[in-house]
């Protein structure tokens, strides 16, 4: 979803790097925007629900680490992403964050699931009649500035 990509906006602009374990692998990243039109659409057509399980994706693939070249492009920052083993963002997790393990156990297997290969989807074009909404970097940014204390939002808003 393209919500996860909020937390990768604030440690860009907050530590001038990203990290996690999700791998080289490209991400079919899905807006939450398609997300809630093809729950719509199931919840007005129940045929189309009825006894069946959809993977959603969207319809083009970006690793975490070119997306996080392309973030630090449109912010005009410098930034790495660097991949950590599961025990580290677990590590990491508990002791910065103060996470307890339950919960921090949940976000290695998360980002792994979604940084494995997978093929895109053409469930949101069939369902909806129209291709998936592409990755909008601008508004994310947007949206992660201006939810994030601390991050001024003027001096990104502009780029």
């Amino acid at each position: 979803m393209d919500a996860d990509l909020d937390q990768v906006i604030h440690q860009v602009l907050s530590y001038s790097a990203a990290y996690g374990c999700f791998g080289p692998s490209p991400v079919a990243w899905l807006t939450v925007a398609d997300l809630a039109d093809l729950i719509r659409k199931l919840t007005d057509e129940p045929t189309l629900r009825d006894g069946r399980i959809y993977e959603v994706a969207g319809q083009e693939g970006v690793s975490l680490p070119d997306l996080v070249n392309q973030l630090t492009e449109r912010l005009k920052v410098r930034a790495e992403y660097y991949e950590l083993t599961p025990g580290q963002v677990v590590s990491a997790l508990c002791s910065s964050v103060g996470w307890d393990l339950d919960t921090a156990l949940r976000v290695p297997h998360h980002q792994q699931w979604v940084g494995s290969p997978k093929q895109t989807s053409g469930i949101v074009e069939r369902a909806l009649g129209r291709p998936p909404r592409p990755l909008d970097l601008t508004r994310l940014i947007a949206a992660s500035t201006a939810n994030s204390p601390g991050i001024p939002v003027d001096a990104h808003s502009s780029r």
